[in-house]
């Protein structure tokens, strides 16, 4: 009797470890994917350097960032010094380095903007493009992340893949409002902005999304042509 109620008081034991464990990881679990939803991914939460990170898609924090542009600078600054100071001229060993230096901390800045510049313009020009893609497959009958899948397995550009980004991130549980403001503030396109925005505007007011993106498509259309003019003068 006593080794049956040892048994029996073990097992409990045993039972009620293992379900605390259960309730721990499922917590834990569930504190990783709130945080995941709301907090890291949200542009609108971070400064303006990680804001510019995120839109060169540059796998660094501000911090992280100040440090390699200081490091860089350092690094300039040293080797404008070794031959500042065989001069023999005390201005010159002061300023070269500190020019150097200043160019250093620059560098990273400057390739980072560039970076941007590029993509933004990459977004630009494939975004007419996709849009009329988009109205052909969801007039054939798909629906609007269908049809945006089906383009991403032929066209897989830095705009399809913010889009797709964005619809995995609906897929995780955020809202469609703060996904598609998630790819505005990435993106930084005003073109593509308006077109988000009147996406989540249909949604909200039960507006076909047909017609939303023909509008849109006419006047990006409109405002490519206009570009083109621009530069031909």
């Amino acid at each position: 009797m006593k080794g049956e109620s040892e048994s029996s008081k073990k097992t409990f034991l045993d039972f009620s470890i293992e379900e605390m464990i259960k309730k721990y990881r499922l917590k834990k679990k569930t504190r990783l994917r709130e945080q995941h939803i709301s907090g890291a991914k949200s542009p609108a939460k971070q400064n303006e350097t990680d804001k510019m990170l995120l839109q060169a898609d540059v796998p660094l924090s501000s911090r992280q960032f100040m440090l390699l542009r200081l490091m860089t600078g350092l690094v300039l600054g040293v080797i404008g010094f070794l031959p500042a100071s065989k001069s023999g001229n005390a201005s010159l060993t002061l300023l070269i380095p500190l020019a150097f230096m200043i160019c250093g901390m620059l560098i990273p800045l400057k390739l980072v903007q560039a970076k941007i510049n590029k993509k933004i313009q990459s977004y630009r020009d494939d975004l007419p493009d996709m849009m009329d893609l988009l109205v052909v497959s969801v007039e054939a009958g798909l629906g609007f992340d269908a049809s945006l899948l089906r383009l991403y397995e032929k066209d897989k550009s830095p705009l399809m893949q913010e889009m797709i980004r964005g619809i995995q991130d609906v897929q995780r549980g955020m809202s469609k409002k703060e996904a598609y403001s998630n790819i505005s503030a990435r993106c930084n396109v005003k073109e593509l902005t308006s077109f988000l925005n009147a996406l989540i505007q249909a949604e909200q007011m039960g507006i076909s999304i047909k017609s939303v993106l023909r509008v849109q498509s006419d006047n990006l259309r409109e405002a490519r042509r206009q570009r083109a003019e621009e530069k031909a003068l």
